[in-house]
Order: C-alpha cells, then structure tokens, then sequence
C-alpha cells in the first residue's frame, strides 16, 4: 500500500470533495471539524499541481473560513485569488457566484464603489446564464450598496425586485433579508413611516433563521428609538 500512487486527477478531486465538506461544516457552525479538514487539505495538498478549479474550490473555502471568523479582509482577498482560478478553469458559474459575494465583502469593508462594479458584473452574468438564486442575491446586496452611496430610489427599485424574487423561489431567508435592507434604507432616508412596516415584516419572514432575524429586529428597534419610542426598543 505504502508504494501506491494516486491515479491522475486524484488530488484534484480530494481537494474538491474535502472542501465542499468543510464549507458544509462551517455553515453548520461545526468549526472545529471543519478547521481538521481544512488543516489536512492545507497540510497535504500540493496545489501548484492541481486543477484550476480544485484551487479555486480551496480558497473559496478559505474565505468563507476567514468571514466566519470575523475577518473580512481575509475574506475578500481569499475570494479574488480564488476568482483568479475559477476564471482560469472556465467555471462561469463560481466565477459569478465569487463575484457577488466580491461585492458583499466590499460592502462590508466600505468599498461601495468597488462593490457596485462586481455587483453589476455578477448580475449581468446570472441573468445571461439563468442562475435565477444568485441574481436575486445578487440584488440583494446591490440595493444595500446603493442606500449607502445615497442612491436611494434606485436602490428602493432593486431591493423590491430581490423581495419578489425571492418570494417567487419560496425563500423566506432571502426575503427576510432584503426587507430588513430596504426598512434600514428608507431609515437611512428618514422616512420611519415606510421603514417601519418593512422592518416588521423581515422579523415575520425570518421567524425561522434566529441570526438574521437577530438583525432585522435591530433594525426595528433603531426605527422605533427613532420615533422617541425608546422602551419599546428595548424590548420586553
């Protein structure tokens, strides 16, 4: 057994394998597990010899490493290397896929103008390729940018549009989500009247996703110290 080599591929496909799993793991908060599979691909895979989008696939999983660990610049740069690869592999759809999750890891650093173009970028590409989850994302996070650069209207648009998306794939996580954005975009406008009724129905969608739901009632709760109404804010 000692004296076996590996078939042609073989390490490629490991490395593909083993980080899907542990993407897996880490979205179910299992880091410890995840961090055993990702310390035995780093310790034994030989990368320079591997396919494109075998690279790609790790680094990917490095990034979402690195933003569960609250660590966005790791995350983004994780993300552009393995955008690098997924481009030199021809995998258009990570490659669409990295490009929007490029634009929500500029977001969170306050790149607005560097998160537009990637957004846009990725969106033009999942509309062409009929990737209809990544595009409702995608415009998820668009309209979020665009209330920060003060782009108001346009932003309210696109939000809108990722809600009916989203209701029309049956995503109550991805709904929730956006309406949470589009009630802190009509804050960010000062129209509490209009931000109010989109605050409480993202905590009504996000009954179901503790973490998000966690955000959209912060949301309503800026909203209601807005009104002066601070011990309803606080909460029971």
């Amino acid at each position: 057994l000692s004296s076996a080599t590996a078939a042609p591929g073989a390490m490629s496909a490991r490395t593909i394998c083993l980080s899907v799993c542990a993407n897996h793991l880490l979205f179910g908060g299992r880091y410890l597990a995840a961090d055993a599979v990702i310390s035995a691909l780093t310790d034994t895979a030989d990368l320079a010899s591997q396919s494109a989008q075998a690279v790609g696939m790790y680094h990917q999983l490095r990034a979402i490493r690195a933003t569960a660990s609250g660590d966005p610049c790791g995350f983004r740069d994780s993300l552009e290397t393995a955008l690098t690869f997924f481009e030199q592999a021809g995998d258009r759809r990570s490659a669409c896929m990295t490009r929007q999750n490029l634009g929500f890891a500029f977001t969170e650093l306050g790149d607005y103008e560097g998160a537009e173009r990637a957004l846009r970028s990725a969106f033009t590409v999942a509309e062409r390729m009929g990737l209809q989850e990544v595009a409702a994302y995608t415009l998820q996070n668009l309209g979020r940018v665009l209330a920060y650069r003060g782009v108001f209207e346009e932003g309210r648009r696109i939000q809108k549009q990722a809600i009916k998306a989203f209701q029309k794939q049956e995503q109550p996580r991805g709904m929730g989500l956006s309406q949470a954005y589009l009630a802190e975009l009509e804050l960010l406008q000062g129209d509490l009247s209009a931000a109010e009724p989109e605050a409480r129905a993202a905590v009504e969608s996000l009954v179901g996703v503790p973490p998000l739901r966690a955000r959209a009632l912060a949301v309503l709760a800026r909203i209601v110290l807005a009104r002066g109404q601070a011990e309803e804010a606080l909460g029971p």
